[in-house]
């Protein structure tokens, strides 16, 4: 089981990787990769 933490760590993660390329598919990216991740 993954805590609220991990979860804001690997969001944070995936924000700073969209900001630092500016890509629309770099948020559709993130996006499935938190679909990827069971809560």
């Amino acid at each position: 089981m993954y805590s609220l933490f991990f979860f804001q760590k690997i969001w944070r993660l995936c924000n700073a990787y969209s900001q630092t390329f500016r890509l629309h598919s770099s948020d559709i990216l993130c996006f499935s990769l938190h679909l990827r991740i069971p809560i």
